[in-house]
């Protein structure tokens, strides 16, 4: 089984972060899938928030208030 992980709301910059989110994602597939019997691999990509957009609306600066909005509403709201 291969899962692609597509992360684009935030970017895990720090080496130790992304070690702890591969290691976290391993053991949560492991209960699905070699616990199993099944083999199982994956990998995640980081989409540069200046390539993405929703509803044709780039996403808000990280922390700002829009972004707040964004998660308030749970939809896109234009800024």
């Amino acid at each position: 089984m291969r899962v692609v992980i597509e992360h684009i709301a935030r970017h895990a910059e720090d080496s130790g972060l992304r070690e702890r989110m591969s290691e976290a994602l391993g053991r949560l597939l492991a209960a699905h899938t070699g616990d199993r019997g099944l083999h199982c691999e994956f990998h995640i990509d980081e989409t540069p928030r200046d390539l993405w957009m929703i509803d044709g609306l780039c996403p808000p600066p990280t922390g700002s208030e829009a972004e707040q909005l964004w998660a308030q509403d749970n939809r896109p709201v234009p800024y």
